[in-house]
């Protein structure tokens, strides 16, 4: 998938961008996803950009945890992405001046360090900056 983001949004890979990462829509939550005519779309692209390796993937598992739904755990490769939501998301919430964007920015964060037991630490340092 990464690969079809980075043709279809035109990214450009920036010298500081480290070598392995990938094109990311940045924004890859439930709410983006439209269904029609059997097809699937993915929708607000404003995010979009360079990430570790199965950043979207784990920010759709942790939005869907925070919303409500099932946890599911990160493989070890995941987990540079992990802690790139997890920084990112942080500073969004610091960022937000509604009680309602932090509250969820929160569960968000929380379920980003449930989804990685090594990220634990790290969610800490990120909710209390």
């Amino acid at each position: 998938m990464s690969a079809d983001i980075g043709r279809v949004a035109g990214l450009p890979k920036q010298h500081e961008v480290p070598e392995h990462w990938r094109p990311m829509h940045g924004d890859f939550t439930p709410w983006n996803l439209r269904s029609s005519g059997g097809r699937l779309t993915l929708v607000d692209w404003e995010d979009r950009g360079w990430a570790p390796p199965h950043a979207d993937e784990v920010l759709y598992h942790a939005t869907r945890q925070a919303l409500g739904g099932r946890l599911v755990v990160a493989a070890p490769a995941a987990t540079e992405a992990v802690y790139f939501w997890i920084d990112r998301v942080g500073t969004r919430m610091n960022a937000a001046g509604d009680d309602v964007d932090r509250a969820f920015g929160e569960r968000v964060l929380q379920a980003l360090a449930a989804s990685s037991s090594s990220a634990s630490s790290s969610f800490s340092a990120a909710a209390d900056a």
